[in-house]
């Protein structure tokens, strides 16, 4: 996802490092031209990492920003998990 925000365009991106979609990182887009790309990571780590909840236990690999109506946002996320699978 691409968010541009107040001047800013900001990437989100799973992270695949340790498995297929552990976690997410946001990215800030400092140059953006024909000839140049450069990016800064925002935070020190991910923005989102696996929980002891079930939903995500294993990891995530999608995010969708939506404005809510105060003008803050939203975050819709997909988890998975593994171990944990039902039968209907």
């Amino acid at each position: 996802m691409i968010l541009s925000e107040d001047g800013s365009i900001i990437r989100f991106t799973q992270d695949c490092a340790t498995r297929y979609g552990r976690q997410l990182r946001a990215f800030r887009v400092r140059t953006l031209t024909n000839e140049a790309y450069e990016e800064e990571q925002l935070g020190e780590g991910p923005i989102l990492k696996p929980g002891a909840c079930r939903w995500n236990r294993a990891g995530m690999h999608h995010i969708d920003l939506v404005r809510d109506s105060d003008g803050g946002w939203l975050a819709l996320v997909d988890g998975y998990r593994i171990g944990l699978a039902r039968k209907f």
